[in-house]
């Protein structure tokens, strides 16, 4: 297997889904020649697939209509809709591929359609092209959605579709009111979820006297459970992707780039086991409870993962200084989280964005982190480094949340990073990137 890096948009592919099911296929990149097995097996219709034979018309009924089969999905468990496929009447059996446009300006007319129409907006739609025989079909994946239920209408009047095996239907009262509880026991169990494996990775760390920035993410909506762990070989290819991704995200020869990832070194090439994990990182010993000495990251089965970076000793040409934080530091810590996020998301099969938690984590909670940043004078850059103007030491950091979009392009990725780097910098009294470009 080689993992390749998205290039200019993150590569979107289909890995699992309805007719992989009635087909009794493994997860595999749904292609244009499944569609064909599809049709040629007739696959029938389900809550998680719907066929249709032409794209959504201009009138305000068809418009609603195609908000509603998007908001049902989402509301319910995710699925795909299948425009370009004639179903058989009374069946809902695939009949006859037709094909429709499936060009970028009719993915980008869906995307505002759906955009203008549900409330809230579905995260994670995806939009795939599958040509063959002349012909395309478009496919639209719909995740299952963390913020469930999506409403549709306009103005006072909304009302909450669902999946009902091959149609869709309305929620009563008491419906809506269990979505919205379980939307909240999502978030919920997410944010309790993400403290815990935060914890969880500052029991590794080597302590003394450093300080460790940690994020750690994990997928909104649960994987599909055939999505096969990643090898031992595997892990090395997938770090390779997300080097050549943190690059293509914000080049080396940019001034302050530096990829951390790249310090994993033989690290990488060697990954040791843990609970339903691979855990990579150079160690600071080899006692009976090793610790990471400088970089850890860790890759869970369940799509989950932790990158945590000492804070010290990456100002070039300056000593490791225990508690200092370098601020060009803080954005590449950003970017390349962004990146590993993206790449393990997609490579797991992931639709719907990461969630993520960023903490600061001191083995001495009194003591303060100091920031430094490159002394700047007459339009000139110094190595020498200097408190900025302004800057304040840190002793008690705030952790906080966010989202990766993992299926986003490169710009979506860059905002993330810009966003991250921000609510660190800013504890700091930092407002201006170095590395990261202007949006």
């Amino acid at each position: 297997m080689t993992v390749d890096a998205p290039r200019y948009r993150a590569y979107v592919s289909i890995r699992w889904s309805s007719i992989h099911q009635q087909l009794g296929e493994p997860p595999c990149d749904l292609s244009y020649e499944i569609i064909q097995a599809a049709r040629d097996q007739g696959v029938v219709e389900t809550d998680g697939l719907d066929w249709k034979r032409t794209l959504p018309g201009k009138e305000p009924g068809d418009l609603d209509k195609f908000a509603t089969d998007v908001a049902a999905m989402a509301n319910t468990g995710g699925g795909i809709i299948v425009y370009g496929v004639a179903e058989e009447h009374g069946t809902s059996r695939a009949r006859e591929i037709v094909g429709v446009d499936a060009s970028d300006a009719a993915q980008r007319r869906l995307r505002q359609i759906a955009n203008n129409r549900i409330d809230p907006i579905v995260p994670g739609v995806e939009m795939v092209s599958l040509t063959g025989d002349g012909k395309s079909v478009l496919v639209l994946s719909v995740p299952r959605s963390p913020d469930a239920p999506h409403m549709i209408g306009q103005r006072e009047c909304f009302r909450v579709p669902y999946r009902d095996g091959s149609k869709n239907e309305w929620m009563r009262e008491r419906n809506i009111e269990h979505a919205y509880r379980q939307r909240f026991d999502r978030q919920h169990d997410q944010t309790e979820r993400l403290v815990a494996m935060t914890k969880d990775i500052a029991d590794h760390l080597e302590g003394s006297s450093k300080a460790w920035l940690i994020g750690v993410a994990r997928p909104s909506t649960p994987l599909t459970p055939l999505v096969k762990p990643l090898a031992r070989g595997q892990v090395r290819e997938l770090l390779e992707a997300v080097l050549r991704y943190a690059n293509q995200l914000v080049p080396q020869d940019r001034f302050g780039r530096e990829l951390l990832l790249q310090s994993l070194g033989d690290a990488a090439l060697n990954p040791r086991t843990g609970l339903r994990r691979w855990i990579i990182s150079p160690l600071a010993d080899y006692g009976p409870e090793p610790r990471a000495a400088y970089l850890l990251v860790e890759l869970h089965r369940d799509g989950s993962l932790a990158f945590a970076v000492d804070s010290g000793g990456w100002a070039p040409g300056q000593p490791e200084t225990p508690c200092q934080i370098y601020a060009p530091f803080v954005e590449n810590f950003a970017i390349d989280l962004v990146a590993l996020a993206s790449v393990y998301g997609r490579q797991m099969g992931g639709q719907a964005p990461m969630g993520f938690r960023i903490d600061l984590w001191k083995a001495d909670p009194a003591t303060p982190v100091t920031p430094v940043n490159n002394l700047r004078g007459g339009g000139m850059i110094s190595s020498h480094l200097e408190r900025p103007a302004g800057a304040r030491d840190v002793r008690r950091f705030h952790p906080f949340y966010g989202e990766v979009p993992i299926e986003g392009d490169n710009s979506d990725l860059l905002d993330t990073a810009r966003t991250i780097a921000s609510d660190i910098l800013h504890q700091f009294g930092i407002s201006r990137h170095t590395v990261l470009p202007l949006a």
